[in-house]
């Protein structure tokens, strides 16, 4: 069975894709984690200038990427994928012969990455101020935390909307990304994908277990506005034989702001306990956030959350997918 994969290709609203598909040497799509944009990268031939001269892009200019593929998973079958809109960052003319176009999702290049704010959250949750910043950016909210914690007062302080959001969605143990003019806000897996992989499934893999910087317990420090003293607050896991314990330097606003802090730092630190590397054939239903299961691999058989995905078309490999995931706890 032939596999095709073509990349539909949107300049300032025109359709160029066979143009680049002409001179495409490699494409790549990664899709980030917390607190970073996602970014395309294609690398061009351009050996007569075309790309340096005549058909040269405008920096800040909206592209629109899909793939559409053809007979991937069986014969007939077209799959259509949206990956949204980025714009135009950085063009790069090599000797080499080559031209490379980089750009960054669209609303990471706006104000909500780059204006500083100052600000005052009063009597508000962490859903409610979630749902107040995607508001004021004309952005959507997927919300599939668990933790909903209730805030007396917070201050913004000299942030952009998007650097304080991620910052109190980490202290409060949660996770974040942007796709497609959304933020979406998760503490495990944003959706269990159902994918099943073994070692006859992927071209290649790398799995790695470590001890260095998994903790027994965390402990971090609050002031105690009506006793006048400083109490430390210490959270444990009962998985953890060890007797390291982590010192969180983060400042805790009460007694439930202190006990979500060293929750999500051990956490955070002890979920990376067991990692994994892969690559396979591109398969656009993996993305960062979602969830699924690794078997054939021993005592690294199980549940993986995948943190970041790089998927990739080139002449040489065709369509992969990579990515990078940590064991379930």
């Amino acid at each position: 069975m032939a596999r095709i994969s073509n990349l539909n290709i949107t300049y300032k609203g025109k359709d160029i894709s066979k143009d680049i598909s002409a001179s495409l040497i490699n494409f790549t799509f990664a899709d980030n984690e917390q607190g970073k944009a996602d970014e395309i990268e294609l690398l061009l031939e351009n050996k007569s200038g075309l790309w340096s001269s005549s058909h040269y892009p405008e920096k800040g200019s909206i592209v629109e990427i899909g793939l559409v593929l053809y007979d991937w998973y069986k014969m007939g079958e077209v799959i259509k994928v949206n990956w949204g809109r980025f714009i135009i960052d950085e063009l790069t003319l090599s000797s080499a012969g080559t031209f490379s176009i980089k750009a960054i999702s669209e609303k990471c290049a706006g104000a909500f990455f780059n204006e500083l704010r100052c600000r005052t959250f009063e009597n508000i949750t962490l859903k409610e101020m979630c749902e107040k910043i995607a508001s004021e950016n004309n952005m959507g909210l997927i919300y599939k935390a668990k933790n909903n914690i209730k805030y007396s007062r917070v201050y913004q302080l000299y942030y952009s909307d998007a650097s304080f959001l991620f910052m109190q969605i980490d202290k409060a143990g949660g996770k974040s990304k942007i796709s497609n003019d959304k933020i979406i806000v998760y503490d495990s897996s944003i959706k269990n994908t159902g994918i099943k992989l073994s070692p006859k499934d992927v071209k290649s893999y790398e799995f790695k277990s470590k001890t260095f910087g998994i903790y027994k317990a965390a402990e971090v420090k609050y002031f105690n506005t009506e006793t006048g003293e400083v109490v430390t607050y210490r959270a444990e896991d009962e998985n953890i034989k060890n007797d390291s314990v982590l010192i969180i330097d983060k400042h805790a606003e009460s007694s439930e702001d202190a006990k979500s802090i060293a929750e999500a730092e051990l956490k955070k630190a002890n979920g990376k306990e067991i990692t994994a590397t892969i690559s396979l054939m591109g398969n656009p239903e993996i993305f960062t956030g979602c969830e699924l299961e690794i078997n054939g691999v021993g005592v690294f058989a199980g549940t993986y959350i995948v943190e970041k995905v790089t998927h990739s078309i080139s002449n040489s490999q065709g369509y992969v997918t990579s990515f990078e995931c940590y064991m379930k706890r």
